[in-house]
């Protein structure tokens, strides 16, 4: 067990780091400061050229808890470099961590109470969005979990290990990522935990998410505009929204068919491929609703059809979709 709090898990650190001096040290001096001790640090270096290196290992010898560095022989980018260095921790339950943030010093302690239900398999927490210079903060409430297609941010997860992340294989697009590539570790891994137990948000900003001009994927990106219509921009996207979903449902067969789940983790997983399909569903008929050639009663019917599929409750598209959906149906052509 963890020496500063009798009973309390193995909390595993999995940073990914690439070039990431310039604000690393101030990182690892939040891990060493927490409250709850950190079972191990460990870190995939993706082909570090500043100090990033020396920094770890500098940070190895004074740390209050084992540190292991491992380098790349190639570069494998952030996706899988977080999903290696996931794959190497040793704790009960594991931390995602970003190279350049700041950590509150209650953090994992936090986060390891939520754990005494063994059913709980992904806590997370609200983060404080600050500037460079860790200033100018603004809260940010973290979605809820189960909700499809939620942006979650990977520092802000603590995560049960025995969750089947060796699944690389039938990994399914991602659905923000124009290209297809597959889902990355802050998608992959709440898509697991909601699709096999319990996931718990924690309303209390437990880290510093530091912007800078060097962020890989920073808060409240924007894509550019679009020539399309409006209305066609909402269709393409919910179209392509569907095919995701369909694709997220076909991991999951995949995942209870070749898997050895509990039985309780296997009946998780068959609800939400029923939640999956449906999801798709509902998002092909609201693509079919915002086409600009669209006829009144087609849409109307599209409407009635999302309606008995019960799809704006909360957890599916929700009451702001159908106020929305309404609009789109009685429009003028």
């Amino acid at each position: 067990m963890n020496p500063s709090i009798p009973g309390a898990p193995r909390i595993s650190i999995a940073m990914a780091t690439y070039n990431g001096s310039k604000y690393l040290l101030e990182q690892l001096d939040s891990l060493d400061a927490q409250t709850l001790t950190p079972h191990e640090l460990v870190v995939t270096d993706d082909g570090s050229t500043d100090a990033t290196l020396e920094l770890l290992e500098a940070f190895a010898r004074r740390a209050a808890f084992p540190v292991r560095v491992h380098r790349n022989e190639h570069r494998l980018g952030y996706r899988d470099n977080f999903l290696k260095a996931a794959r190497l921790c040793s704790g009960e339950l594991i931390a995602f961590c970003d190279q350049d943030d700041v950590w509150m010093a209650n953090k994992l302690e936090r986060a390891a109470q939520a754990f005494a239900d063994p059913d709980v398999l992904l806590v997370i927490h609200d983060i404080q969005v600050v500037t460079e210079a860790l200033g100018a903060p603004r809260y940010y409430r973290a979605p809820n979990c189960n909700s499809p297609f939620a942006v979650q941010y990977g520092n802000s997860m603590v995560f049960r290990a025995d969750l089947p992340l060796d699944l690389d294989i039938v990994r399914p697009p991602s659905e923000r990522d124009p290209d297809a590539s597959p889902l990355a570790h802050d998608e992959w891994i709440p898509f697991l935990a909601s699709s096999l137990g319990k996931c718990v948000n924690l309303h209390s900003p437990l880290l510093l998410y530091r912007q800078h001009e060097s962020n890989t994927c920073g808060f409240g990106q924007r894509t550019g505009p679009s020539p399309e219509s409006q209305r066609e921009q909402n269709a393409r996207r919910f179209r392509h929204r569907s095919q995701r979903a369909r694709e997220h449902a076909a991991t999951l067969r995949v995942l209870i068919e070749e898997t050895e789940l509990s039985e309780k983790r296997c009946a998780h997983a068959q609800a939400s491929l029923a939640r999956w399909e449906r999801y798709a569903r509902l998002l092909q008929h609201r693509s079919e609703l915002y086409k600009d050639d669209s006829e009144f009663l087609s849409r109307l019917q599209r409407v009635m059809h999302i309606l008995l599929l019960q799809g704006y409750t909360k957890n599916q598209l929700g009451r702001r979709a159908l106020v929305k959906d309404a609009i789109a149906a009685f429009r003028r052509a």
